[in-house]
């Protein structure tokens, strides 16, 4: 029983009713004690000062502040206070004392005190105070004695012996009042008690039934409310323990399912939320909550429109509770920028007990229609250009270019230059085709000698490099550098950015081609002195059909998918390329290829 919470308040809530109770009775008591000494103390101050009044008056009235008092008004007064140990003085309406039982306080500088200002407005008053000089307070009193020139009678009484009174009567009221309620308190102690106790069988049982198990009736021969609560938890308790068995039944046959729809909603790769009629979130598979970018947890059971801050989510749900039909909507998420598509559609019931939403990722879907629309049209003006060129030509030769000698030979030659490119473009196209649709299976991705590739390949562009008067250098001795590539690949990746390098650095530049290890990788390096690449356009040049400066490309020949055909094959290879250029000081392109392994043979270039 000392251990239960209930029995603790009520026993702390009767207990401190009766002691302070007790308090307050003894609170009241003193004080009104003390306030019939101090109002026959004050009583006796007043009769005599009214008797003191009375005497000085006719004495005072019109006498001069100088005269003071006659002898013999001053022996009658001394003769009268000399028994009591009251102190009597005479002021004037400044407060300076004109005589006084204590002869030491005439001609004392004046003190507005309390007692004497309410006597010069109703006529007499009273204050308790210590004055200088003295230990314990006094009762003071003051009389205006209605002469003129005016003059007050104040009288004094000394407490410290009635405040040792007032103190033992004080202490007797409290001890009194401390034994009723020590008294109260085992009274509420014994009543409490046989409340509580039975109550603790009841909760004992009760939790015993929260917990799944049901213990023996509970035996209270008490026919008040308890009794009857003490029944009617029995009674409870064989009902429940039949139906705890049918539930239990019934739990197990739903925990199953629901394994099953987490287990089917938890694989599918679309998101899917459920919500009901006043848009609370019921249920959120992984999926909904990776494409919406929330948080894993706390999502289930707030309103959607707290948890997806997205209008357009708002409004297909709005629409959805409106209308029949299976509502759609795609936006972009707004940090993660990727696209979804969104279908909504009402649960059945009436009236619609929620709506289901289920989420698509359509960003790549979306990215490769954006890249299949550029590239057509990438396509469709890199072609348009040569063939707008020829048609140009031949039609000028039709029209009598033909027989003219200074003319002719200059327009079939742009025709056949314009033609050329035209067969250069459709050939990167198509390489660049197979690179994107072939696997890595359709490159011989073994162990190739870099030095020897370098070489036959600056071979190769020697010739457009003396015509320029470049410089092109390689390594004097390289020996065998062994990279793990296709040896047609790795060629066409060298020769596409010597073509560059050399197209893009004016006559009397140079272009130099270097390899160097760093770790499990060989870093083949092609730096030039050309034009430079601006550093807002080096992100995209990788890209297809892109160009820097368009006018000089096409003037060279260029098709703008040379870099790109360069970045798929290192990828390919399982490498990668950078590029780091300044305007007016030339380019450098650095290709990273995993080093062979020392004792794989090699596999000579082709």
């Amino acid at each position: 029983m000392l251990s239960s919470q209930l029995f603790h308040r009520v026993f702390g809530v009767y207990a401190g009713l009766t002691v302070a109770s007790s308090l307050i009775f003894a609170a009241i008591l003193s004080t009104r004690h003390q306030n019939v000494v101090y109002g026959q103390l004050r009583s006796q101050l007043q009769s005599e000062g009214r008797l003191f009044s009375s005497l000085l008056k006719d004495d005072l009235n019109g006498a001069p502040l100088s005269a003071g008092l006659s002898p013999d008004l001053q022996k009658h007064l001394r003769q009268m206070a000399s028994g009591d140990d009251s102190r009597l003085s005479l002021l004037d309406e400044d407060g300076r004392v004109i005589w006084s039982y204590r002869p030491a306080d005439i001609g004392s500088a004046p003190i507005p005190t309390e007692e004497l200002r309410s006597a010069g407005s109703t006529g007499e008053g009273f204050a308790i105070r210590t004055p200088a000089g003295e230990s314990s307070p006094i009762l003071f009193y003051a009389r205006d004695l209605q002469t003129s020139p005016r003059k007050f009678l104040q009288l004094g009484l000394p407490l410290q012996e009635r405040q040792a009174d007032l103190a033992a009567m004080t202490g007797s009221i409290i001890w009194t009042a401390l034994a009723l309620g020590v008294l109260g308190c085992g009274i509420t102690l014994v009543v409490v008690g046989r409340i509580v106790r039975p109550l603790e069988r009841l909760t004992e049982a009760a939790a015993q039934m929260s917990e799944g198990e049901f213990p023996a009736e509970i035996q209270i021969e008490s026919r008040n409310e308890i009794g009857t609560l003490a029944r009617s938890l029995n009674s409870m308790s064989r009902q429940l323990s039949a139906r705890i068995a049918d539930l239990q039944q019934q739990r197990m046959e739903v925990a199953g399912n629901k394994e099953r729809l987490e287990t089917v909603l938890g694989a599918m790769v679309e998101g899917v939320i459920a919500i009901d009629a006043e848009e609370t979130i019921l249920l959120a598979n992984t999926a909904a909550i990776r494409l919406l970018d929330l948080k894993p947890l706390g999502v289930e059971g707030r309103p959607l429109w707290e948890v997806v801050r997205v209008p357009q989510i708002s409004q297909l749900v709005q629409r959805t509770f409106v209308e029949e039909t299976v509502q759609r909507v795609e936006f972009a998420v707004p940090r993660t920028q990727a696209m979804l598509a969104v279908a909504a559609s009402r649960l059945p019931g009436s009236p619609c007990p929620g709506a289901v939403l289920v989420l698509h990722d359509v960003t790549d879907l979306r990215r490769l229609e954006n890249l299949r629309r550029e590239f057509v049209a990438n396509v469709s003006h890199e072609l348009k250009t040569p063939l707008t060129s020829i048609s140009a030509y031949a039609e000028t030769l039709l029209e009598g270019g033909l027989e003219d000698p200074k003319y002719n030979r200059e327009f079939v030659a742009r025709i056949q230059e314009q033609a050329e490119r035209l067969h250069g473009l459709i050939l990167d196209l198509l390489h660049l085709a197979r690179l994107e649709t072939s696997d890595d299976q359709s490159f011989e991705v073994v162990p190739v000698d870099l030095a020897e590739i370098v070489g036959e390949s600056i071979d190769e562009h020697r010739a457009v490099a003396e015509g320029k008067q470049i410089e092109l250098s390689a390594p004097a001795e390289p020996g065998p550098v062994m990279v793990l590539a296709d040896a047609d690949g790795l060629r066409t990746i060298i020769d596409n950015l010597l073509d560059n390098a050399l197209n893009y650095t004016p006559d009397g530049g140079s272009v130099s081609v270097d390899w160097r290890p760093n770790g499990d990788w060989i870093d083949l390096i092609i730096t030039d002195t050309g034009v430079g690449i601006a550093r807002e356009h080096q992100a995209r040049i990788f890209e297809r059909f892109y160009r820097v400066d368009k006018a000089r490309s096409r003037e060279i020949g260029g098709t703008g998918l040379g870099l790109s055909i360069v970045k798929h094959l290192c990828q390919v290879f399982g490498g990668s390329v950078k590029v780091h250029s300044q305007i007016g000081q030339g380019s450098t392109f650095t290709i990273r290829l995993a080093a062979a392994p020392a004792a794989t043979p090699a596999v000579p270039g082709v």
